[in-house]
């Protein structure tokens, strides 16, 4: 038979271990990312899914890949105004539904972390 203090110990126990898997469910991305080929190369269709969030970054396999966001960084510093072109590239707000495409030339597209107002999201892809 138990006694109450250790009754009162695994009652504790067992609430502090549900409480734990609780705090371990994983919260679904407000964005979905999705990849599609294009003529030498492929493009990453970014949907929001939240009525409203800011593409911060997209980074392609750990950076280890020039995208379009880069690409077109390097063309806006032949500008006049590099900062307003800079700014204008890095950030997008998108609402619900609304897509942004940003093509990828010269690499297989394995993983692709999107940083948002919202938080960072990874998303992997299979051969």
């Amino acid at each position: 038979m138990l006694t109450k203090p250790l009754k009162t110990a695994l009652f504790i126990s067992g609430m502090v271990l549900i409480n734990s898997l609780v705090g371990c469910k994983e919260e679904k991305a407000p964005i979905e990312v999705e990849l599609y080929e294009i003529n030498q190369g492929e493009k990453i269709e970014i949907t929001a899914l939240v009525d409203k969030i800011t593409i911060v970054n997209i980074e392609v396999n750990n950076g280890n890949c020039g995208n379009g966001i880069t690409s077109r960084i390097n063309k806006a510093s032949m500008t006049d105004n590099f900062d307003d072109a800079l700014n204008a590239i890095k950030e997008r707000s998108l609402t619900f539904g609304q897509k942004l495409d940003e093509p990828v030339y010269g690499c297989f597209i394995r993983e692709v972390t999107i940083t948002t107002d919202q938080g960072n999201y990874t998303f992997t892809f299979d051969e």
